[in-house]
């Protein structure tokens, strides 16, 4: 069975949507070194919380496993109510949309940031950029209605481009840009103290991601104390800053406003979708009674048919009958064939059928490897 490695960060986020912690993981692939100048990434969200779902779920290991085999950057995280998250899972899941916009504003963030170039002096800033990103934006039963349902990218961007100090948005691109920068630099050291003169070998020696051990065990632990002690005096700082400001602003007119800080997405971000038994509204069961997701459907998949994008399902899939999917996925590829879809004879909703998980994994492979194939369409 494929599964996921000990993540190579373990941290959290607020969301944008009342500042609720989410629990996040993120994945750096064995080969970082060829990593190219485009940061290629993925999202990858997990089932209905009340129903168990939660990152560690066994088909978000398994396709996650599979994104890292592509060398792509994997991110993960808990929605609202699910593991170590803040909050209880809504009826509406507007708030779960806010979760995966929140998280996707800060990869994008992050991946920007990322430097794996051997030159020590191009070192990012918390303004800075560089380069362009590609993103799959994925998800597994109600996370990929989740990531249907997740804004435009204009949207998700706009609350980053000029924020306040102290805010939820602050807060998200002060962490991006420092876990960024804690990457960055740990990948610098693990390649000057192996073999300075070989980009082979980093490969196999990458200290931040890679093969499990103990003394990798150990050395990710000594380096959660370090960065939660990081980001606790970020916090303390902006909570600081923030307070000076408020006292500053008492002793002057109310004119005075508190500056802004902005910034520029002038790159190149490209994004796909990746639907792993997708639901389709209406949903007859409990999980989605309340869920006012049909009268806005038809909205929210368009994006659908201006991104590459895969959907795969079972044929024996409980939640939603197949015959809709099919109707459903022809419908979406007649508008455009960057949407593809594929039906898996036998499987179920939850891929434990037998040898339904291979043909799972081979079909999502191949269609990564397309992407990366493809000459990539910047969407912002």
């Amino acid at each position: 069975m494929h599964s996921l490695p000990e993540p190579t960060l373990s941290f959290t986020i607020p969301s944008l949507h009342d500042g609720k912690f989410l629990a996040c993981r993120i994945y750096l692939p064995k080969r970082v070194a060829q990593i190219q100048s485009t940061k290629k990434g993925a999202i990858l969200a997990h089932p209905y919380a009340p129903l168990g779902g939660s990152f560690d779920d066994p088909v978000v290991s398994i396709v996650g496993s599979e994104i890292l085999n592509h060398d792509r950057i994997l991110m993960t995280f808990n929605f609202r109510g699910a593991g170590d998250s803040e909050g209880r899972t809504s009826w509406t899941a507007k708030p779960e949309c806010s979760d995966y916009a929140s998280v996707a504003g800060f990869f994008i963030q992050y991946l920007s940031r990322l430097d794996f170039e051997p030159k020590i002096s191009k070192k990012p800033s918390f303004n800075g950029s560089f380069g362009p990103v590609d993103v799959i934006m994925a998800g597994y039963s109600y996370g990929s209605m989740i990531a249907t349902r997740c804004p435009a990218l204009p949207s998700i961007l706009a609350p980053f481009g000029s924020y306040l100090p102290g805010t939820f948005p602050a807060e998200v691109s002060l962490r991006a840009a420092h876990l960024a920068s804690e990457t960055n630099e740990e990948y610098r050291q693990a390649r000057s103290t192996t073999i300075p003169n070989s980009r082979q070998s980093i490969d196999h020696t990458l200290l931040v991601g890679g093969d499990e051990g103990s003394p990798r065990k150990s050395k990710e632990h000594r380096r959660s104390i370090d960065m939660r002690k990081s980001l606790d005096v970020m916090s303390r700082q902006m909570h600081l800053h923030k307070h000076s400001l408020r006292s500053k602003h008492k002793d002057k007119p109310k004119s005075t406003a508190i500056p802004e800080v902005s910034q520029d997405f002038d790159f190149q971000i490209k994004l796909s979708y990746l639907l792993i038994s997708p639901l389709l509204p209406p949903i007859s069961t409990f999980t989605a009674l309340s869920f006012p997701f049909h009268n806005d459907h038809d909205i929210h998949t368009k994006k659908l048919t201006t991104s590459p994008t895969l959907a795969i399902f079972g044929s024996k899939d409980v939640f939603t009958a197949s015959k809709k999917l099919k109707l459903w996925g022809e419908g979406l590829q007649n508008v455009n064939r960057t949407f593809e879809w594929t039906e898996v004879d036998g499987a179920g909703h939850f891929w434990r059928e037998s040898g339904t998980e291979e043909v799972l994994i081979d079909r999502i492979g191949k269609w990564i490897a397309s992407l990366d194939m493809t000459k990539s369409t910047a969407l912002f």
